[in-house]
């Protein structure tokens, strides 16, 4: 009994600190999370900045969370502080699930599917039968090394994919898109350095252009000076299209929330998730106990295009989830017909491989 009556003694002496570390906890988290908008506007080259950026969403429902606990524990001024922190973070955020409710308009059906395999997957069999079994009819990919090519040559030919072309390297700036539609053209660029794949589909009557795109994670001071000049240079090169329906498809390492990714997504381009009303967080995947917090893929449309659904899935081996958008081509801007370029026929399959 002596040492019971010890033991609750030493917890009641700890109390005090835990409530002080909790009031401290009641006021940072909601102000982190006003923090966090904050940077929605800023261009300061702060890695943990950007990363925090990112969670936006998520730390909205942590300052709700908080902001209860301050009103359950009669905490007035850091009830007070913490609701005024979740209006201003819930102004920003909310808006994004009032779009998209109603019907996507008519047109060609178009589904676009967008994956980062991963360079060091551990399950390259089964990334490939992922990406392939999908059905759509573009396959952006990202982190294509050349065994994952390997691979996935006789897959994709197998599951239907008549043209393909691959730019596939050691590292994570592989590059591959397969298409069941015809390529009628493609080019191998970078953007400030980083490279990205420029493909030409012909889709219901018009030349539609793919960009699949890897943007360098903002992970050091440098590295976001890069990103930052590698999502301008990819917004000057959409901007560049003067006609006919765009798409840029991969792994932005972006959010949202993130303002080079906002700048991209003016002249009317949007990012299809948004546009249909959802949050689907696509990194990191895979991980047991720990759920997808950011949603970094994305599939940017132009005018002449439409989103009309979209979902995620595992691809194993990877650490991100697969976005899956529905798309739908409603327009067909006059002098974008179909043409053959690059000596490539869209009467027969077309394997093209890039080194």
């Amino acid at each position: 009994m002596p040492q019971v009556r010890n033991v609750l003694a030493a917890a009641a002496r700890a109390l005090p600190t835990w409530r002080a570390v909790l009031d401290v906890a009641l006021f940072a988290v909601p102000l982190g999370t006003a923090l966090c908008v904050l940077g929605r506007w800023t261009t300061v080259d702060l890695p943990i900045l950007v990363a925090a950026t990112g969670f936006v969403p998520v730390a909205v429902v942590v300052a709700a969370i908080t902001t209860v606990l301050a009103i359950v524990m009669r905490r007035r001024l850091a009830a007070v502080s913490g609701a005024v922190c979740l209006l201003a973070t819930a102004a920003v955020v909310v808006p994004r699930f009032t779009v998209g409710q109603d019907g996507a308009p008519a047109g060609e059906p178009l589904t676009v599917v967008t994956a980062n395999v991963h360079f060091r997957g551990d399950d390259v069999a089964g990334a490939v039968d992922a990406v392939t079994s999908t059905r759509a009819a573009i396959v952006a990919l990202q982190e294509v090394t050349p065994d994952f090519a390997a691979a996935l040559a006789p897959r994709a030919a197998a599951a239907g994919y008549r043209w393909t072309v691959v730019k596939a390297a050691w590292g994570s700036t592989g590059l591959a898109v397969l298409s069941r539609v015809p390529v009628v053209g493609h080019r191998d660029l970078a953007i400030a350095g980083q490279p990205l794949l420029q493909v030409d589909v012909a889709v219901a009557g018009v030349v539609l252009r793919l960009h699949d795109v890897h943007i360098e994670a903002p992970v050091s001071r440098s590295a976001v000076r890069r990103w930052r000049d590698q999502l301008e240079a990819l917004r000057r090169l959409l901007d560049e299209r003067g006609g006919g329906p765009v798409i840029a498809a991969g792994d932005f390492n972006a959010t949202v929330d993130h303002l080079p990714f906002r700048r991209l997504l003016g002249g009317g381009r949007k990012d299809a998730v948004v546009e249909r009303g959802r949050w689907l967080p696509t990194w990191p995947a895979g991980r047991r106990l720990v759920p997808s917090l950011l949603p970094l893929d994305h599939v940017v449309v132009s005018d002449g295009l439409a989103a009309a659904a979209a979902r995620t899935a595992l691809c194993p081996g990877s650490d991100h989830r697969m976005l899956i958008a529905s798309l739908v081509v409603v327009a067909a801007p006059e002098g974008r017909r179909p043409a053959r370029r690059e000596g490539l026929s869209d009467q027969r399959p077309t394997p093209i491989t890039i080194r």
